[in-house]
């Protein structure tokens, strides 16, 4: 989640997980997008590496 916005550079700006509450910038944040039928992908969560890693295991786990 966006949580402000750095006008004059983007890559200032400030985010926190959406699933344990990190604060996270732009260099070290995940965004997960989804895409519904035939219309342009949204900006679902924003994960820090260590829940996106962990969502990415759970996904491979699941698919054997």
């Amino acid at each position: 989640m966006l949580v402000k916005k750095d006008y004059s550079c983007n890559g200032q700006s400030r985010y926190t997980c959406d699933r344990c509450n990190v604060e996270l910038t732009t260099a070290n944040r995940r965004s997960i997008y989804i895409q519904h039928d035939k219309r342009s992908p949204i900006k679902k969560w924003n994960l820090c590496l260590s829940c996106f890693a962990a969502l990415k295991r759970g996904i491979e786990k699941g698919s054997k």
